[in-house]
């Protein structure tokens, strides 16, 4: 009898556990108003013991909310006791809730920087307050570090105020104002030490490649340097030839001609040769680059030198460019995008002597792969050809082996924080999850998984990686699970009221979130840019300005997705105002900058897309462009359900380089 009364108890257990209604209600209102939500989340940890460490991660932070310190600083406590995945936001928690500063230091110690949930520079700040209430001797050096390492934060900004710093320590400032984009910030601090020769090289390549703004003085600074004995003379003589090449200097060859003349063997001499060339490609003269390129046979840029002679015999309408892309699509993978890329253009420049042999190379790319960039232009070239393109097949799913209990007990976890509507939890215990699913090869078992746990980025890349062959193709009604668990569509709400609002299509948004941050809402890049459309803190703000929005408002909340999303679909918005709606220009705009993309305008009033895109002087905006205009062309048939030929149009053949105002940031 105690048998069966003790099962029947553990089933109702397992019933209440199955009904997360209550427990998401409480997550709800810890979201809406966490000093109201300590009672509601108390009573959800008990109705799901198997997710309350979580559950109780709230809680503390409700409790702290609520000006319970004491309390916070227990619950937070047993959290560091029990689940290892969630201490550091604990111990977070408990640092705030403690006037005890060895306590704090101790908890600080566990709460280790995580950009959603302990961010940097508080915590260096609250550590430094309590080393000093401490009396630590490191006190100071916390608050210099601080100082140093996150200047452009308000903790950074409050921590630099009475304190002096030796030229290491400023250029390690200003470097990492240049890290944030905070580029003015990062010029002044430059200019604070009184020109010693480093801070002058220093703040010649902050104009050369980050302000843009007077490629003539950096020029004169870099000469300034490049004349004296010190360890930067030979790198700032380089320096200064590629200065003058930005400014469209007639002393630009001469500049690359006395670098090589002065240092024939040096650390830069590969470099200087292909910039030698590269500077006739820049300016049109196609002919002396292909020639100044094909003198390259040896070092590391000889892959680079190769294509770049074809390409500018192509651009030269030489006769000879056909043989040549042929040589450069020869040396590469097969399939590979450099190949691919010499490839097409094999197949263009015989376009006009020998339509019959292009067509034929045409389509032999695009039964290769029919929807990637090049696929894509063929496509819009040639219409035709696509309708021979036999479409690839979906290959059933195996079903997993069985899982251990072990792991079952963990993927029952996720479901569970899933539905209570703990996402950010949900998804940290599936990244430690996902090793042992992989290596039990329950695929479907995990991409079920990430969708209940608004994994997009890992959903998107484990079907990427089971389905890499179908995916090169078009999308279809017979494999449309797979291509929307590829390219799925999350924030469906937030994304289509901000796109309306910004007179944009949805689908562009996501296309660019996609590209941005893969689905990220967590994500931060090196240089500080923030959440799914990889905004910089200071670009929000501007943008909030412009849309007439207090000019010093609290800075907006990047890492919630309906904040970042409203605010980069705003930006996405004004860019296609000002390049009339161009998606290849967008992309490349939201990329390099609307600056950037105006200087390879060239005065001309049109451009061939693909010319144009190929030409692209930066390697990673060519890249961005390509794969953002796959990305909104694949989300345009499987999301807006039209044909490929209709979202094809978002590609035009040609490109209106009409200089337009608009958004110049």
């Amino acid at each position: 009898m105690r048998r069966f009364i003790f099962a029947i108890l553990l089933l109702f257990s397992a019933c209440v556990e199955a009904r997360p209604g209550p427990v998401a209600t409480a997550v709800e209102s810890f979201r809406r108003a966490p000093a109201t939500s300590v009672k509601a989340l108390e009573a959800a940890a008990k109705r799901a013991p198997s997710i309350e460490t979580a559950l109780w991660t709230l809680e503390a932070e409700a409790r702290l909310a609520a000006g319970d310190r004491e309390g916070a600083r227990r619950v937070a406590a047993r959290v560091v006791a029990r689940d290892a995945r969630w201490a550091g936001r604990a111990a977070w928690v408990s640092a705030r809730a403690t006037d005890d500063c060895r306590a704090a230091i101790a908890s600080l110690e566990t709460a280790a920087p995580d950009p959603a949930w302990v961010p940097a520079a508080p915590r260096l700040a609250l550590l430094a307050d309590a080393q000093a209430r401490c009396a630590d001797a490191a006190a100071a050096e916390t608050r210099r570090r601080l100082a140093i390492e996150h200047p452009h934060t308000p903790e950074g900004e409050a921590a630099a105020r009475g304190l002096t710093f030796d030229e290491p320590e400023a250029l390690a400032r200003a470097e990492a104002f240049e890290r944030a984009r905070m580029y003015p910030e990062a010029q002044r601090a430059l200019e604070a030490l009184a020109g010693s020769d480093e801070a002058r090289f220093r703040l010649a390549m902050l104009r050369l490649d980050r302000l843009r703004d007077d490629f003539r003085a950096a020029a004169a600074a870099l000469e300034q340097v490049a004349g004296g004995a010190g360890p930067r003379a030979e790198e700032a003589l380089y320096q200064r030839a590629r200065a003058l090449g930005r400014a469209d200097d007639a002393g630009a060859a001469a500049a690359w001609e006395a670098y090589l003349g002065r240092y024939p063997e040096g650390a830069f001499a590969e470099d200087a040769r292909f910039f030698r060339a590269f500077l006739d490609y820049e300016r049109g003269r196609f002919a002396e680059a292909a020639a100044g390129f094909g003198a390259i046979a040896a070092g590391r840029w000889t892959g680079e030198a190769r294509w770049y002679h074809a390409w500018s015999l192509f651009l030269a309408r030489d006769p000879r460019a056909a043989a040549a892309l042929d040589a450069a699509a020869a040396v590469e993978r097969p399939g590979s995008e450099p190949g691919r890329r010499a490839a097409y253009w094999a197949a263009r420049a015989r376009e006009a002597r020998d339509p019959a042999e292009a067509r034929r190379r045409y389509a032999a790319l695009l039964a290769e792969a029919p929807f990637d960039w090049y696929g894509m232009l063929v496509r819009r070239r040639h219409p035709a050809l696509a309708r021979s393109v036999a479409p690839p097949q979906v290959p059933p799913e195996r079903p997993a082996p069985p899982l251990p209990k072990a792991l079952r007990d963990e993927v029952d976890e996720v479901r569970l924080l899933a539905r209570a509507g703990l996402g950010e939890f949900a998804r940290r215990a599936l990244a430690r999850l996902d090793p042992a699913l992989r290596k039990a090869r329950a695929f479907g078992l995990l991409r079920e998984l990430a969708r209940a746990a608004g994994d997009w980025r890992r959903l998107a890349a484990v079907t990427e990686g089971r389905h890499d062959d179908l995916l090169r193709g078009v999308p279809g009604a017979g494999d449309v699970r797979v291509w929307r668990d590829a390219y799925p569509t999350p924030w469906e709400d937030a994304v289509g009221a901000a796109a309306k609002e910004a007179g944009i299509p949805p689908s562009l948004v996501t296309a660019f979130i996609r590209q941005e941050s893969a689905f990220d809402p967590d994500a931060v890049s090196g240089a500080h840019a923030v959440g799914l459309m990889q905004l910089l803190p200071k670009t929000a703000l501007r943008i909030v300005g412009e849309r007439g929005r207090p000019a010093s408002p609290p800075p907006p909340d990047l890492f919630r997705p309906e904040v970042n999303v409203e605010l980069g679909a705003w930006y996405v918005g004004a860019l296609s105002k000002r390049f009339g709606g161009q998606v290849p220009l967008v992309a490349a705009a939201y990329n390099a900058g609307p600056s950037s993309v105006l200087g390879w305008f060239r005065g001309r009033p049109t451009a061939p897309t693909d010319e144009f895109v190929e030409s692209i002087p930066f390697k990673e905006t060519r890249r961005y462009v390509r794969h953002l205009l796959r990305h909104f062309v694949t989300y345009r048939i499987t999301r807006e359900r039209v044909g490929a030929d209709v979202a094809l149009q978002a590609l035009p053949l040609e490109l209106d380089l009409t200089v337009r105002p608009g958004v110049d940031f």
